[in-house]
């Protein structure tokens, strides 16, 4: 039998044009359980009282190279040595696809964090033209069902958040296309990818 398909979030810079007020009232009319909440669209006051309420975890994120200026991070096991000489109950791994999906052992680094994976970031790989160019689920190059499988082997239990950067002025920005339309296409794009993904490995 499949594993059912995981809570599905959506983070806040997926939808940057929006105020954080607009973020919290569409995400629940369409029917989105989770928010990873962007900062940015917060005084620190009002951002400060949101993470005391939900808890004071730590989540390391290692970046694809591409981002070299701006990290020393770029795999899953150099964030996991971080995090092992920590050894803190609260701090853990963040993983994004769109960061991990061209490492060479990227299914067995997912599963080596095991209970250390305190969250999961979606979108797709296309070549970028901006850092801030990242696909829908589904439209790009990401072969999605082994890192799911992988994930799902880890222990991981918790959401699986859609995090799109789309830069305004790129053509075709998709944070200038319907925001509402593109949470509903993600949302099916991965279930489908769930699914598919387990559908595979049983047959």
């Amino acid at each position: 039998m499949n594993p059912p398909v995981p809570l599905f979030g959506v983070s806040q810079f997926s939808t940057w044009p929006w105020t954080f007020e607009q973020d919290v009232e569409n995400y629940a009319r369409l029917g989105v359980k989770a928010i990873k909440v962007c900062q940015f669209k917060l005084d620190e006051a009002r951002a400060r009282g949101i993470c005391w309420r939900a808890g004071r975890s730590r989540r390391l994120e290692p970046l694809n190279p591409i981002l070299m200026m701006d990290t020393f991070l770029c795999t899953l096991p150099g964030a996991m040595e971080i995090v092992t000489a920590v050894d803190s109950s609260n701090f853990g791994i963040f993983v994004d696809v769109w960061h991990i999906r061209a490492d060479a052992k990227a299914e067995q680094d997912i599963e080596e964090c095991g209970d250390k994976i305190f969250g999961v970031h979606l979108n797709d790989w296309h070549r970028p033209r901006h850092f801030g160019n990242r696909a829908s689920i589904g439209q790009g190059q990401i072969n999605f069902a082994p890192l799911l499988r992988a994930l799902h082997a880890s222990g991981y239990q918790g959401a699986y958040t859609l995090e799109i950067f789309s830069s305004e002025h790129l053509p075709g920005s998709l944070w200038k296309s319907d925001l509402s339309a593109l949470i509903e296409t993600n949302k099916t794009a991965f279930k489908n990818a769930w699914r598919q993904a387990f559908t595979e490995e049983f047959n």
